[in-house]
């Protein structure tokens, strides 16, 4: 038999959105941080594959780092904060106040995978994510 169990508690940083996806669920507190739980065979999580962690809020948060449009990692910027997120089969989209688009997972048809947080800068600004 199951049990829930409590996967984030923090009262001075609650969750404002959840999202799920095919196999996986994405939380964005109020602060702009994001987490994700679930399977991870496709890069959904936007961290390694194939590696089980219990589900705790550190194993959970993804810390995504500022990048250029093609992808590179901008050296000594701060954490990107996130203030939107969605989820669609086996991909996780989050965007920043300025609309930029971080996605990871693996598209439908697998034209388009990324198993960490990559800017999507095509998809920045959209309210969907039918691509997916």
């Amino acid at each position: 038999m199951h049990h829930p169990e409590v996967l984030y508690h923090n009262p001075g940083d609650g969750i404002q959105q959840v999202v799920t996806g095919a196999s996986h669920i994405a939380m964005l507190s109020e602060s702009g941080q994001l987490f994700t739980v679930g399977r991870a065979n496709e890069g959904q999580l936007g961290r390694a594959r194939h590696r089980h962690l219990n589900p705790t809020p550190d194993n959970m948060r993804r810390r995504v780092r500022s990048q250029d449009d093609e992808g590179q990692v901008i050296l000594g910027t701060p954490e990107v904060r996130f203030e939107r997120i969605a989820a669609s089969g086996n991909v996780t989209v989050a965007w920043t106040r300025q609309g930029e688009a971080y996605a990871c997972g693996t598209t439908q048809d697998e034209e388009w995978s990324s198993e960490f947080f990559k800017r999507f800068p095509e998809h920045d600004n959209e309210d969907d994510i039918d691509w997916a």
